[in-house]
């Protein structure tokens, strides 16, 4: 397993490219993205991050009746920054 690479990025942008990216590929259920937040900086592994959301959204899509809905909420609650 290769080295953690922690740095600084914008989660709801990351969000949004994962919605858009799977969205593509789920022909018969509708992703959406709700957040409060225009911006929410983060310091971490953005390709780690990157990976255990796609998969967590991959398995959403999967896992969701024909004709679904996914949808991802980004919400801040002081320093505090929850996404399901």
């Amino acid at each position: 397993m290769g080295r953690s690479l922690t740095g600084t990025f914008d989660l709801p942008t990351v969000l949004a490219d994962l919605v858009r990216s799977v969205q593509a590929s789920a022909e018969q259920h509708s992703l959406m993205l709700e957040t409060t937040e225009p911006e929410a900086k983060i310091v971490a592994d953005q390709a780690r991050i990157e990976q255990v959301i796609g998969n967590i959204l991959d398995n959403a899509v999967k896992y969701s009746p024909h004709g679904g809905q996914v949808i991802v909420r980004l919400h801040r609650q002081g320093p505090i920054i929850t996404s399901a």
